[in-house]
Order: C-alpha cells, then sequence, then structure tokens
C-alpha cells in the first residue's frame, strides 16, 4: 500500500482530531441535555494535555535532529524571522517576538532607597498602587467512575487520587 500524500494526511489529521471523543460522529449518549458540553470540556482538556507532551517531545527531537536551533540555548535577537527547515513538504520558520521588559520589585525597591526615597513613602506608593486582581479559575473535568489514570484532568491538591 502506497503511502499517503502529506497533504492528505494533515486533512486526515483535522477530521480526525475533531471526531476524538466521539463514536460515529456521535458524542456518547447522557441522561442530562447540558451533558455533552461537560463531555466536551473534558474531552478538549484531554486534547490539549496530550498534544502539550506531544509538541514538548516533537521539539525535543527536532532540535537534537537539527529540524529546528536550540532557542533556550542560542536565542535569536527581538523581531528576527527565519526559515529553520524546508523540505518538499513542510517548512518550519520561526520569529521572535519583542520581549518585554519586566520589572525587578525588590531590586527596584532597593535602588529607590538607595536614591534617597523614604521606605515609608515606597510603602505608601506600593499601597496606592495595589488593585484587587481576580483569582486564576482552573476547571478540572474528569470521567466519574473511570480508573484514576484515565479520569482526566485533575486537581493536583488531590494527589492523584
Amino acid at each position: 500500500m502506497a503511502k499517503p500524500k502529506p497533504l492528505t494526511a494533515a486533512m486526515n489529521l483535522q477530521a480526525a482530531f475533531f471526531a476524538l471523543g466521539k463514536v460515529n460522529g456521535q458524542v456518547p449518549d447522557f441522561a442530562k441535555n447540558n451533558e455533552a458540553v461537560a463531555w466536551e470540556l473534558y474531552a478538549s482538556y484531554e486534547l490539549q494535555s496530550w498534544a502539550k507532551k506531544r509538541r514538548e517531545e516533537a521539539i525535543k527531537v527536532a532540535i537534537e535532529d537539527g529540524v529546528i536551533f536550540d532557542h533556550k540555548a542560542h536565542p535569536m535577537e527581538d523581531g528576527a524571522k527565519s526559515v529553520c527547515y524546508t523540505s518538499n513538504s513542510v517548512q518550519v520558520s520561526v520569529v521572535v517576538k519583542r520581549n518585554q521588559p519586566s520589572v525587578d520589585w525588590k531590586l527596584f525597591e532597593i535602588n529607590l532607597v538607595k536614591r534617597g526615597v523614604k521606605q515609608k513613602d515606597i510603602d505608601a506608593a506600593k499601597k496606592a498602587s495595589e488593585r484587587e486582581m481576580p483569582g486564576a479559575h482552573t476547571f478540572y473535568p474528569i470521567v466519574i467512575g473511570a480508573p484514576v489514570k484515565a479520569r482526566g484532568a485533575r486537581d493536583p491538591d488531590d494527589n492523584g487520587k
């Protein structure tokens, strides 16, 4: 049997992705109307987790095989664009986004004190600059009754239970 063409494989990959979590194009039979929505949430979390692991491994192998360069060991300059790899069916390019500067607030405070700003003024400015931000919301959909390893995304505080 002949191997499929890359474009055919890419189209099949997309179709297979959208079929995941379904049987013959249908979601499982659920008792509640909105249970299918919860199922889709569960399936999307699982796919994201698996895709992240697959991508991390693909990047590692691509660096080892010379398809891409080790961007952590040898970063390019901000704004750089380059083609890393080209074949008859795949091209990999890189664009380096401009890095946003970050502030080491402890070091900033130390420098203010060195420049004669009083600690009480720094503390007052910090207090005046504070604002309430909503806490991060992380949802953990699971399949009830499934073995632990197949249940799905779990709260890291549940110790794998």
